[in-house]
């Protein structure tokens, strides 16, 4: 059985609470939290894709307003995060973020080893609402 490449690039889950009954979480600014994330294949059945494929840049925003704050995997360099290397799981560390109140989002920069460009790398950017709003 052939693999697609495409089904490869680490598709990303978030793990956090979430608000009740499709409502956005609320989180008050200056609280401490955490964003859990798994990698998976785009395969079915997806499978953990081993961290020490790839490097995650993910930029949070909160819509509208000045500021992010990020979170970097790269290689064995961990920026305001922690990774669980065997579980395939990336927990971003909320703490002393100074975002302003508001929707939160995050651009998410995936990339990884692909003989097929030129420079050996494979880039696959995203833009997802995080459902979460930070409130005062």
């Amino acid at each position: 059985m052939a693999i697609r490449r495409e089904s490869y690039v680490p598709e990303i889950r978030c793990c956090h609470r979430g608000g009740k009954d499709g409502e956005r979480e609320k989180i008050k600014i200056g609280d401490s939290f955490k964003l859990v994330y798994r990698f998976t294949s785009q395969l079915d059945p997806a499978y953990n894709v081993p961290m020490d494929d790839f490097d995650v840049r993910i930029k949070y925003y909160t819509k509208y307003r000045d500021g992010s704050y990020e979170v970097v995997k790269q290689g064995t360099t961990l920026v305001n995060c922690i990774v669980l290397w065997d579980k395939s799981i990336l927990k971003a560390i909320f703490d002393d973020y100074k975002l302003e109140a508001g929707e939160l989002w995050m651009d998410v920069i995936i990339e990884s080893y692909d003989f097929e460009y030129p420079d050996r790398r494979s880039k696959h950017t995203y833009t997802l609402d995080t459902g979460i709003t930070l409130i005062d």
